[in-house]
């Protein structure tokens, strides 16, 4: 699954498994990592498929199917550093949803927090039935 790979979540059908890889590049500050979300055929046939690529430093993760399998969930944070180069600060967690064959994440948080500083530390998927 490559480097880092972490936080698997199985698809309802049992058919695909998401899963978040942290790319790192050596040659950049220890917290300069890429998080990527990525899924791919639980049978390991076919290609892997990339779903989400942040368009900055942010982590990513606790990435969970919906119930019925079309929706991805996850969340993101940003990053921000301090004046002082080794402090580094994670702010702005945003809860997003994307289309579990790939598209684009829609900003949930948004949605409820218009003015885009939500600071929640995680989430939980609660089943409805």
């Amino acid at each position: 699954f490559g480097e880092g790979a972490n936080g698997l979540s199985w698809s309802p059908d049992g058919v695909w498994i998401a899963y978040v890889v942290i790319l790192t590049d050596k040659s950049v500050p220890l917290y300069d990592n890429y998080h990527r979300i990525f899924r791919a055929r639980a049978d390991g046939t076919g290609d892997i498929q990339q779903l989400f690529a942040p368009p900055d430093e942010s982590v990513v993760g606790g990435n969970t199917y919906s119930l019925t399998g079309q929706y991805i969930y996850f969340g993101r944070s940003s990053i921000w550093r301090a004046s002082n180069p080794d402090a580094v600060f994670h702010y702005k967690n945003h809860i997003f949803q994307i289309p579990a064959n790939g598209g684009e994440a829609i900003d949930l948080s948004a949605i409820t927090d218009p003015d885009g500083d939500a600071s929640d530390s995680g989430f939980c998927m609660i089943p409805s039935t």
